[in-house]
């Protein structure tokens, strides 16, 4: 390859040592280790920014995964909530369906309305009553705050006269 000078082969860029192997030669402070080096570091920050792709990928996944779920229990809440009123709906729709004369049917829904005015009457006693527990209470508090405010007036009475006192003492 090249002409023999020496003990040596003489090339432009390599050197052939005796085993055969391409051997770095400098030439005028110039040496492509420099470059080796810039592409291993490269290969690290790329290898770094895969795995760095990948963690983001597996989280990305993992986020998808907990919306999914989160999207199939909202679903199924739904379609709970549908059947429910169907259910809710349909009893009314059977009682027409079943043969058993009309006039039955206005007893049975005349029972069902009572049954629910009862209930509901008696959710309005009960707010009614913890209505008036509350009022009681604001009442006794407002009396409370009365007696503090006029304790608090004498007792700012007693301390200006007494403040009073002492300036005349020391002017004296």
């Amino acid at each position: 390859m090249g002409k023999k000078s020496g003990a040596g082969y003489w090339a432009p860029n390599a050197d052939e040592s005796e085993k055969g192997g391409p051997r770095d030669k400098k030439f005028e402070g110039y040496s492509n280790l420099k470059g080796s080096h810039e592409l291993q570091q490269k290969k690290t920050q790329k290898q770094a920014d895969n795995q760095t792709a990948k963690n983001l990928e597996e989280e990305y996944i993992l986020n998808l995964q907990k919306q999914i779920m989160l999207m199939e229990t909202e679903i199924k809440l739904l379609k709970d909530r549908e059947v429910d009123q169907k259910n809710k709906a349909s009893g009314y729709e059977t009682l027409l369906r079943d043969g058993i004369p009309l006039n039955e049917h206005f007893l049975a829904l005349k029972n069902k309305y009572n049954n629910e005015k009862d209930e509901l009457n008696k959710f309005v006693a009960s707010l009614l009553e913890e209505n008036s527990k509350e009022e009681q209470a604001n009442k006794n508090k407002r009396h409370k705050i009365e007696i503090l405010k006029r304790e608090f007036d004498e007792i700012n009475q007693r301390f200006i006269a007494h403040k009073e006192a002492t300036q005349k003492q020391i002017k004296e």
